[in-house]
């Protein structure tokens, strides 16, 4: 997590305006083909299996400097 989220992780629910300046970015949407099957078949172990994608999609941005 970036450390600058952590101080609004406790925010008022009548805060109305949570931005912060994160420098350069990007968004990607990712398509997980079959995703339902995967979640029922590794469904104790999904978030892992999520966090491994994500990562590996955060080194080949990396390495192709996206």
């Amino acid at each position: 997590m970036p450390s600058f989220i952590i101080p609004h992780l406790n925010f008022e629910l009548n805060d109305a305006y949570l931005a912060d300046d994160a420098g350069e970015t990007s968004i990607m949407f990712v398509y997980i083909c079959e995703f339902d099957q995967l979640s029922n078949f590794y469904k104790d172990h999904i978030v892992g299996l999520l966090d491994k994608i994500f990562k590996d999609f955060d080194i080949l941005c990396e390495k192709h400097g996206v």
